[in-house]
């Protein structure tokens, strides 16, 4: 469905440029006027909630990088602080770093936090000790930091998915007006033109199968063209 949207607005984009270049044709018809308002405004909305899309999509894909990045911290100190116990012979000490990969990613988002939040508190009194294991001083810190980053975005996607099906109800609607728009209202009213103005008349029903609008992806019923699959 995205990519019949796309294509739908690569058309709407090109008619809209269309009506531009030969505003001189037109400038004098209120109604045209109107209607081409209409159509760059149904250009611009559908391209701010497309990007809102868009940048719901982002979200799930930062999350996913905040955790990994938090994991990947967590499991060098959890390197550093095991050698580090294993040295002192601090069997206690030992258990607080003794963890792999599947083990610290097991078990819910807030659990893997609240896991690697354990870790960093253990490593903070020992960081100048676990220079020596090729630990940075400090490292303990940034894995406190990046786990706050990770419990921000625990929620987010879910937020994002509830917000992205709601706007692209919206997008829906905007598509299927301004489809209406140039159905019912510019493409009759271009009529005036298929003589007066050929070329005109030419580039704008050129433009109006650009992005391969016309075939494929629609069918021509009566007049009136329908989504495939509605």
């Amino acid at each position: 469905m995205r990519e019949l949207f796309l294509r739908k607005l690569k058309m709407y984009s090109a008619v809209f440029a269309v009506l531009k270049n030969w505003m001189g044709s037109w400038a004098n018809m209120p109604g045209f006027t109107e209607d081409y308002n209409a159509l760059g405004k149904f250009i611009s909305d559908i391209n701010a909630k497309d990007q809102v899309v868009k940048d719901s999509l982002l979200v799930s894909e930062e999350k996913k990088q905040r955790f990994s990045d938090m994991i990947d911290l967590a499991l060098e100190v959890c390197g550093a602080g095991s050698a580090y116990a294993n040295k002192i012979k601090d069997h206690a000490l030992a258990l607080s770093f003794d963890f792999t990969r599947t083990s610290l990613e097991a078990g819910n988002d807030t659990v893997v936090c609240a896991r690697c939040r354990d870790i960093a508190e253990a490593a903070q009194p020992i960081q100048e000790a676990l220079v020596n294991y090729n630990l940075p001083i400090g490292q303990a810190d940034m894995l406190l930091t990046a786990i706050a980053a990770a419990e921000s975005l625990i929620a987010a996607p879910h937020v994002a998915i509830k917000g992205r099906k709601s706007v692209l109800v919206e997008l829906d609607q905007l598509y299927d007006d301004c489809d209406s728009l140039l159905r019912r209202q510019l493409d009759r009213e271009m009529l005036t033109f298929a003589r007066s103005q050929p070329g005109f008349y030419t580039e704008y029903t050129t433009a109006r199968e650009i992005g391969g609008w016309g075939s494929g992806g629609t069918k021509d019923t009566g007049g009136e063209v329908k989504k495939e699959g509605k």
